[in-house]
């Protein structure tokens, strides 16, 4: 049995709070723009991933930002609870002037909207993740040995893992580590600079400090065998201005950061030349999975396609399509008739694509995981929102409908209906739902 969402409590753009109890497992949000259909949506998010792709997403500095303007002047949190049928539940709370605390349900959530857009909208590379990710676990991999075996992964990490998540999961390590080996040759080069080993300036740079430490050596010498005179023109000077001029020497050096040791430069251009390999070995495993991932995905096209187009209605008059090409993978629809790939889809079409993804991604699913499969919020007509309810509520996720329109009628079976409008008031409709509202004194 699919696991659903039950409650939804949020004071996010609903300033008090705002209860929702009894809910089906699909829901169907209306309501005009700025009445708070996305708010239900980035509540949702928050509560099972502790992120919100609306919010600011993963940048944390910016999300902060819009959270902090959408708190409620008389109010000193904002937070966000579901609670689902199986009785889990989940949370995320941001007190003013604190960082959110989230605390997940316990198990794999899958809030799909974003990675559906990213795969369909994103880089060749994002397109490929998703679709290893959610689709390749029965592929034949062949010898991947080689990409396993690199010193990346520990052995156990890879070993226990199906191959399509090894894969992945070798790849976004090297990505990370060729990028931290990259940082660390920049601040290598850096120091290298300043020693004037690696450019005019830093050789400049290193002349100065060069001349200093003689000086000092010169001044101390003098001072310690009591010589009043000075090294350079045999004039009598004061010892006591002698250790004036020493002092004053090497504070000098201490600004140009200390004369450069041989010792001190080998080391340091042995640590760069290391990262700079190491960042260059890793650059090539991560691009090696890349590749391994885009042949098997060239390879699979056909049958990637077939899983989403089973997703899509009957009467449905486009088969779904998949290209590989040398700067992206197409993802899109096609006329049997002309087979000429239409992969810049909008409005209804976009919203049947996500939603045949989607399910498709739900039936590859483990039973017990949590999917939440969202549509975009794009306007679609009466007509085409009859047929989206009949194609959703047969997909095994918790489905959730935005549109600015509501279908006629009572809700079909298994459907909750909630309305809102431009005042904030929310009305709920079908199955045993209740609502509770409580409002700010402003």
């Amino acid at each position: 049995m699919t696991t659903y969402i039950t409650d939804i409590q949020t004071n996010i753009k609903f300033p008090g709070s705002l209860c929702l109890s009894g809910l089906s497992k699909n829901l169907f949000i209306s309501g005009p723009n700025g009445s708070g259909k996305t708010a239900l949506i980035n509540a949702l998010e928050l509560a099972l991933t502790g992120e919100a792709r609306d919010l600011g997403g993963r940048d944390k500095a910016k999300s902060s930002k819009i959270l902090e303007g959408l708190l409620h002047p008389h109010e000193d949190s904002l937070f966000a609870v579901v609670k689902l049928s199986d009785g889990r539940s989940a949370s995320w709370v941001m007190e003013r002037g604190k960082r959110p605390k989230h605390q997940p349900v316990d198990g794999d959530v899958h809030f799909l909207l974003p990675e559906l857009l990213g795969a369909l909208k994103g880089s060749k590379a994002v397109t490929a993740r998703f679709l290893v990710n959610y689709f390749g676990r029965d592929w034949d991999y062949g010898s991947v040995d080689s990409l396993l075996e690199n010193g990346v992964l520990a052995p156990s990490e890879a070993s226990n893992l199906p191959p399509n998540l090894a894969l992945l999961k070798v790849e976004e390590s090297a990505r990370k580590a060729q990028l931290a080996h990259a940082a660390e040759a920049r601040s290598l080069k850096v120091a290298l600079e300043r020693l004037g080993v690696m450019s005019e300036k830093g050789a400049e740079h290193a002349d100065k400090a060069l001349i200093v430490q003689s000086i000092i050596t010169l001044l101390d010498f003098q001072v310690q065998n009591n010589l009043g005179k000075c090294g350079v023109c045999a004039s009598e000077v004061d010892l006591k201005a002698l250790g004036g001029r020493l002092a004053q020497a090497q504070a000098q050096l201490d600004r140009l950061g200390g004369a450069p040791s041989s010792d001190r430069v080998a080391a340091l251009q042995r640590a760069y030349n290391d990262s700079l390999e190491q960042s260059e070995d890793c650059k090539a495993i991560a691009k090696a999975c890349m590749e391994k991932m885009y042949k098997l995905i060239e390879k699979n096209a056909r049958r990637i396609s077939s899983q989403i187009t089973e997703s899509l209605p009957l009467d449905f008059p486009y088969y779904v399509g998949l290209e590989v090409t040398g700067s992206s993978i197409l993802i899109g629809f096609y006329a049997p008739e002309d087979e000429f790939l239409r992969s810049h889809v909008s409005g209804a079409e976009l919203v049947t694509l996500c939603t045949a993804l989607g399910g498709a991604i739900a039936q590859t699913l483990p039973p017990q995981d949590l999917i939440v499969l969202t549509t975009p919020d794009r306007g679609v007509d009466l007509n085409y929102l009859r047929r989206l309810l009949n194609i959703m509520k047969s997909i095994p996720a918790v489905t959730v409908i935005q549109n600015p329109f509501q279908p006629r009628g009572r809700p079909p079976a298994d459907w909750t209906r909630i309305v809102l409008d431009e005042e904030g008031a929310v009305s709920v409709h079908g199955g045993d739902t209740t609502l509770s509202q409580s409002t700010q004194a402003s």
